[in-house]
């Protein structure tokens, strides 16, 4: 578990590099910078992170092309209230995708998502459309919508 108190939490912003299966709990972090291998990811305890960058992630592949592991989006989602911005590279949106459970509706809406980012989409997917439109669906306060596609 990576937990970010002190100096470092009132700094208000954060990079990692080289984690595998994060666990953040920052209660003071307004910023996260991703670029890591991920297995996983999980926010706890995250009341004003407003920014989130997941870019670059190495993700570690079966044979079959699909990742060996998965994040759960629902819970990714569950602890990021004061969610503003959000990037997400292709890799991240692999794990998210992976398997059939990216819901229509989230028991948790973004409320305060104006920004989102994906890069390199494959709307040859099914299940990364199935992301794309669970996070649209999902911010009604939704203003500024970029998308890159492969």
């Amino acid at each position: 578990m990576i937990s970010l108190m002190g100096s470092f939490g009132n700094a208000g912003a954060s990079r990692f590099e080289g984690i595998g299966s994060p666990v953040i709990e920052a209660p003071c972090l307004r910023v996260l910078v991703l670029r890591s291998f991920l297995d996983s990811i999980c926010f706890k305890h995250t009341p004003i992170l407003s920014m989130v960058s997941i870019l670059d992630a190495i993700v570690e592949y079966e044979e079959s092309d699909e990742p060996k592991h998965s994040v759960d989006i629902v819970t990714m989602f569950t602890s990021l209230p004061a969610l503003q911005h959000l990037q997400l590279g292709y890799e991240i949106l692999q794990l998210l995708a992976k398997g059939d459970r990216v819901p229509r509706r989230l028991p948790t809406r973004l409320h305060h998502l104006k920004t989102l980012e994906l890069g390199k989409l494959a709307l040859d997917s099914l299940h990364q459309a199935r992301v794309l439109v669970c996070l649209i669906m999902n911010s009604p306060k939704l203003q500024t919508l970029t998308l890159q596609f492969r």
